[in-house]
């Protein structure tokens, strides 16, 4: 009986953790990418999904593969799932739109690392400008003041 209990009690502590994080990931919109990732990172690893981003997919086993070989398999695919799911549910609407779709999580998640980094780069280097101009613009006004 007490099995039990510590059970419902572990079960209950897992649902949490996964409501908690879950919820907690700030939905992309592009100018947060960086936090969203950060977000989604810790989300899937503390659900232990976080493997799929980092490591290629298994071969389909065949029919007479071993069980252990069929468990990782299965392990894979639903950790592939969730974490797809979990990315798409994180971003709007306008971003899913701009992501080519894929089955994979990683060459997912790849997609919208390729397409943010650019944003990030294009964003820096605008920034960049604008703070070299306005520093020609400031010794450009001491220079006249004299």
């Amino acid at each position: 009986m007490e099995q039990s209990g510590q059970l419902t009690t572990l079960t209950c502590k897992h649902l949490y953790i996964h409501r908690l994080n879950h919820n907690s990931i700030e939905t992309l919109t592009g100018s947060n990418y960086s936090k969203w990732k950060q977000d989604l990172e810790i989300s899937l690893g503390f659900l232990d999904y976080d493997f799929v981003l980092k490591e290629e997919p298994p071969q389909v086993p065949a029919a007479d593969a071993t069980t252990e070989t069929k468990t990782k398999f299965a392990k894979w695919e639903r950790a592939n799932k969730m974490a797809l799911l979990i990315m798409q549910r994180a971003m709007a609407s306008s971003v899913k739109g701009s992501i080519p779709k894929s089955e994979n999580a990683k060459k997912y998640y790849e997609a919208i690392a390729q397409r943010f980094k650019e944003s990030e780069k294009a964003t820096k280097s605008t920034l960049l400008n604008q703070l070299i101009d306005m520093k020609d613009q400031t010794a450009g006004a001491k220079h006249d003041s004299r």
